[in-house]
């Protein structure tokens, strides 16, 4: 087997390995198989310690301007894969899916995971009002927070009796669901960020 053929062979090994491994965790729910890329796996896992995992080489052994070359020639396989439906149980993506913010069909190039439910969402959030809205309930958690902080007010129980409180004020009054979980558990967290940063800099 000559040079490229052989490198060629060691790359889709390692891919091999590491779509496998990532069939094992959506399997064990820790990744919705609607993850659209080997970067949207970032938003559930560290996918970097899938090369490491498989022992995809790399550092400065591979000499000098070349460490990473394994990594992202690797990694570039895993993301066309996924892109290509590999972590479909037919191995077919669907043509389009629907974005739970504001409930249009969109091809599904279009859209990504971001959560473990498996909902979906505008890859271009500048394109999704309803999306950019909560990323501004979140940016206005912060600011509460801060607020509270130097008012000299004690932090809100945002893991209890004060959530939907804090939900209410950022104008979220439905139900939480497996659809929206994730964006009020990061609304709560930039209210505790914006809190305990004033606090700081006001000590």
């Amino acid at each position: 087997m000559t040079a490229e053929p052989l490198l060629k062979w060691h790359r889709d090994t390692y891919a091999d390995t590491i779509i496998a491994a990532i069939r094992e965790t959506i399997a064990e729910g820790q990744i919705p198989v609607t993850v659209a890329s080997f970067r949207n796996l970032h938003d559930f896992v560290d996918a970097n310690d899938y090369l490491i995992e498989a022992e995809v080489p790399y550092g400065p052994e591979l000499g000098e301007g070349h460490e990473y070359d394994w990594i992202i020639a690797v990694s570039d396989e895993v993301d066309r894969r996924i892109k290509a439906g590999a972590l479909w149980p037919d191995g077919k993506i669907p043509d389009t899916g629907t974005c739970c913010y504001c409930q249009t069909s969109q091809p599904m190039a279009d859209l990504e995971s971001f959560n473990r439910a498996g909902n979906l969402a505008c890859r271009d959030t500048g394109n999704c009002s309803a999306r950019m809205n909560r990323a501004e309930r979140t940016q206005a958690a912060y600011r509460i927070g801060s607020v509270h902080a130097l008012a000299g007010k004690p932090a809100l129980d945002v893991e209890g009796d004060d959530s939907a409180a804090l939900m209410t004020e950022l104008g979220e009054t439905g139900p939480t669901t497996d659809a929206n979980i994730d964006d009020r558990i990061a609304m709560a967290d930039a209210y505790l960020d914006g809190w305990h940063d004033a606090a700081k800099a006001a000590s």
